[in-house]
């Protein structure tokens, strides 16, 4: 199914993340552009033109604790990717680059402050492309909600996704048993997510710009 939900800044289209959905997304898309007067702008957040690894990391930890309204609570899942050299780039004919990584996945609590993955993202040019954390409203009922936010394309940081995965009541001063998320919290949270990724994107692609792409 592809989702239309209205904004204030237009419309987020939600899918499916799989090549069939977003064909039809696609084409959904090019049909109301032939009968409107005015072009569409097309907003996708990427980070195909952001190349320096820990800039992408940035990306997610600025992303996790920016959402208006609530505060980071906990980091559950970090996957770290490192692209493999081309196989015509004279470096791999090093023994350096005979053995290669390319994803790694560190779960557990408080993961974006664990050694291991400052290791990875500072020394061995890893970076995030899909991260799980937990979220607790600041304003009104202080319910925790998870959510994970990934780009399906993880070398060139496209196909940006996000899912609403469950929600933690917070009652009488402490966090109850997670639900699954009504529909109108998916939307909300959604929303809020893709607003805020998409001005740590244009951020980011701003310092580029400026030639400011080390952090």
């Amino acid at each position: 199914m592809v989702e239309f939900i209205k904004s204030a800044d237009g419309y987020l289209i939600n899918n499916a993340q799989n090549e069939f959905m977003n064909t039809v997304r696609d084409e959904i898309v090019a049909k109301v552009d032939t009968l409107v007067p005015d072009d569409i702008e097309r907003i996708t957040v990427n980070l195909y033109d952001v190349i320096n690894p820990k800039m992408r990391t940035r990306f997610f930890i600025d992303l996790s604790t920016s959402l208006d309204g609530f505060s980071r609570r906990d980091v559950s899942d970090v996957y770290v990717y490192k692209p493999k050299l081309d196989a015509d780039d004279e470096e791999l004919a090093s023994d350096e680059h005979e053995t290669h990584i390319e994803k790694v996945l560190l779960k557990g609590n408080g993961v974006t402050r664990s050694s291991l993955l400052l290791d990875l993202v500072d020394e061995d040019a890893f970076y995030i492309f899909k991260m799980c954390w937990t979220a607790q409203r600041t304003l009104g009922n202080g319910d925790v909600i998870s959510v994970e936010v990934l780009f399906a394309d993880p070398k060139n940081c496209m196909d940006f996704s996000i899912l609403v995965k469950s929600v933690y009541p917070y009652v009488d001063g402490k966090v109850g048993k997670k639900r699954a998320p009504l529909k109108s919290e998916i939307d909300s949270m959604s929303r809020l997510i893709e607003k805020a990724a998409r001005e740590q994107m244009q951020k980011l692609k701003a310092e580029c710009t400026q030639g400011g792409d080390q952090v």
